[in-house]
């Protein structure tokens, strides 16, 4: 499902985090998650960013995720603390995307 605005459509998401209004640079590595994903041609892909702590994978994640929406049909942020959470998200976007009912 996308939601739809005049002029503009944007992807399913369920992102917590907002980019920062003065976000800037990280140019390189917005380019490299693009270029990672365009190998998958339309498939569903995972790119996962590592890192020292507080470095800014989070932010870069989210400033991509944010600039790109357009161009998926879903930007669906996994947590993976625990099996439990990873889990729980996985099946809240097949859920939310009708792969999979609900409660299965």
């Amino acid at each position: 499902m996308l939601v739809t605005f005049p002029g503009k459509v944007f992807a399913v998401s369920n992102i917590p985090i907002r980019v920062p209004t003065h976000f800037m640079g990280r140019e390189d590595a917005l380019a490299d998650i693009e270029t990672k994903l365009a190998r998958f041609e339309g498939r569903m892909a995972i790119v996962a960013l590592h890192g020292l702590r507080g470095v800014g994978k989070t932010m870069v994640a989210v400033a991509y995720a944010d600039r790109r929406r357009a161009d998926y049909r879903a930007t669906w942020w996994i947590r993976a603390e625990s099996e439990r959470t990873l889990r729980a998200d996985l099946v809240a976007i097949g859920v939310r995307l009708n792969w999979v009912a609900r409660g299965t």
